[in-house]
């Protein structure tokens, strides 16, 4: 695994160095529950960069704070849970 390193511009902002030479950006912050949330934004190959993946930092925290709910492109990332009829009816 590939460690993470910290922006030097931006905090919250993260960036790991690919064996392929590109850059993966991500950034932190705490949900509602006070728990750490990791999210991975992009390449560098596919232009995104440290500013980039800090507006979209400030967009999630904002979200939450005036609405108290995720932004669209978090939710869409999250699996949601299928459950069958065998599961159902087992219980």
């Amino acid at each position: 695994m590939v460690k993470r390193i910290k922006s030097k511009k931006y905090v919250g902002v993260y960036y790991r160095e690919l064996t392929n030479g590109d850059r993966a950006f991500e950034f932190t912050y705490k949900d509602l529950e006070g728990k750490k949330k990791w999210v991975k934004v992009g390449l560098e190959s596919h232009n995104i960069n440290e500013a980039y993946t800090n507006r979209k930092r400030i967009e999630t925290i904002n979200k939450l704070k005036l609405d108290g709910d995720e932004p669209d492109f978090i939710k869409k990332r999250k699996p949601v849970k299928k459950i069958s009829l065998n599961a159902v009816a087992n219980k």
